[in-house]
C-alpha cells in the first residue's frame, strides 16, 4: 500500500514538470520580447521614417504599412535579429519586424504609430524566406460584426494560429486570436463599433520549416507585440 501511494505521488509530481517548463518558457519569451522591442524602437527612432512618402502611400482603408519600406536608412537583415550578430552563426533566436501608420489629424504631422512584432525561431533550420527577417501576411476580413468577437477571414486564415496577434489595417488596432475554426477567428475582445466591417488584417508569418516549407500549423509566430506613438 505504501509503495502504491508513493508511486501515485511521484506520478503527480512528474506531471508538473512539463507544465512548469511550459510556463517558464512563456515567461522567458515575454521578457526577451520586451527587450527586443525596446531595441527595435530605438533603432527605428535613430534611423527615422520617410513620413511624406508614408502619408502619400496610406490610401483610405490601408493605413498600416510595412515599416521596413519607409526607413530613411536601409537595415541589414542582421539588424532584425537579437542579438544582432552574423545570421549564419545561428546564435540569434529572436527576430522583429514592424508596421507603421501615419496618425490622422496630427497637428505637427510628425507622429507615427509604430507596432513591433517580436518572433522566435525555435530551430536553427527554420528560416524567414529569402529575407531572414519576419514578414507579414495580409488577408481580408469577409465578415465582421461590431460588438461581437468573431470574424471570418480569407484564404490565409488557417495560417493564424492562436494566440497570434493581428493588426487591423485601417486603424492599427490589435487583437489576439484565442481560437480558430478554419477561417473563423475568435478574438480576445469584440470588434470595435467604428471599425470597417470589410477590411484587411496583417499578421506575422510563421517561420519556414526544414526545406523552406511554410505550413498552416506550428507554434505561434509572435511572442510579443508592442505599440508606441513616435514623433520623428
Amino acid at each position: 500500500m505504501a509503495v502504491g501511494i508513493l508511486t501515485v505521488g511521484l506520478l503527480l509530481v512528474a506531471t508538473m514538470f512539463p507544465l512548469g517548463i511550459h510556463f517558464t518558457t512563456i515567461s522567458v519569451e515575454r521578457t526577451m520580447a520586451a527587450i527586443v522591442a525596446d531595441e527595435a524602437f530605438a533603432k527605428v527612432q535613430l534611423r527615422g521614417l520617410d513620413i511624406v512618402r508614408l502619408q502619400s502611400d496610406s490610401a483610405p482603408g490601408m493605413g498600416c504599412q510595412y515599416l521596413r519600406l519607409y526607413l530613411n536608412l536601409p537595415f541589414d537583415d542582421s539588424e532584425f535579429a537579437y542579438p544582432s550578430v552574423d545570421l549564419a552563426s545561428g546564435n540569434s533566436q529572436y527576430y522583429w519586424s514592424g508596421i507603421c501608420r501615419k496618425l490622422v489629424n496630427d497637428i505637427d504631422e510628425t507622429s507615427v504609430q509604430v507596432t513591433i512584432f517580436v518572433g522566435r525561431k525555435k530551430a536553427v533550420a527554420n528560416t524567414y524566406g529569402s529575407g531572414n527577417y519576419p514578414i507579414f501576411y495580409t488577408t481580408n476580413v469577409t465578415t465582421a460584426v461590431a460588438g461581437f468577437n468573431e470574424i471570418t477571414t480569407g484564404s490565409l486564415g488557417p495560417f493564424i494560429n492562436p494566440p497570434t496577434t493581428i493588426i487591423e489595417a485601417t486603424t492599427g488596432r490589435l487583437y489576439r486570436v484565442v481560437k480558430r475554426d478554419g477561417t473563423v477567428l475568435t478574438l480576445d475582445r469584440d470588434w470595435e463599433t467604428d471599425m470597417p466591417t470589410s477590411t484587411d488584417i496583417r499578421f506575422l508569418r510563421p517561420p519556414d520549416g526544414v526545406g523552406g516549407v511554410t505550413t498552416a500549423t506550428g507554434a505561434n509566430p509572435d511572442v510579443g507585440v508592442f505599440q508606441r506613438i513616435i514623433k520623428f
